[in-house]
């Protein structure tokens, strides 16, 4: 399942009480904010978004590299599963902040807002929160990995 069905699985459940989701609100100081346009593209460029799978492993692993976007599968090597671009993305900014636009092959183009710790101008490896609307919005917490590979 592919990120962007991921957002949309979790908007389906939205609406039930009492469960837990990314959070899609700037907190008071520089620990949970919308990234810039300039942290954005340091921390996504060149590095793979792990989104969990409920039970553990990895239900998608994206790697973001030249505006391509691939599905790491097993691997580039993989007799049987490989690796495969499966559409683009490009950064941009509004007065919000940065935004990451993703368009898939065979259908489907999905922006997100990336909430994280903004305190440094090029953010760590972590946690981060991919929402389609400021201060609200479906979302789901991806883990990023700075460089391309399989999800640890």
């Amino acid at each position: 399942m592919r990120m962007h069905t991921k957002i949309i699985a979790a908007m389906l459940v939205i609406a039930i009480p009492n469960l837990s989701y990314a959070n899609c609100v700037a907190s008071g100081n520089a620990t949970h904010k919308i990234l810039s346009q300039a942290q954005l593209t340091s921390l996504i460029v060149g590095s793979t978004a792990c989104v969990a799978k409920s039970g553990g492993g990895w239900e998608n692993q994206e790697q973001h590299s030249g505006g391509t976007v691939t599905d790491y599968k097993k691997g580039p090597t993989d007799p049987i599963d490989p690796s495969k671009a499966i559409g683009t993305y490009t950064i941009s900014a509004d007065s919000n902040g940065g935004i990451i636009n993703y368009s898939y092959t065979g259908g489907g183009a999905y922006t997100y807002y990336l909430y994280g710790n903004t305190a440094f101008p090029n953010p760590p490896a972590g946690n981060y929160d991919f929402c389609t609307t400021p201060g609200s919005g479906a979302s789901v917490t991806v883990a990023v990995k700075k460089s391309i590979g399989s999800c640890p």
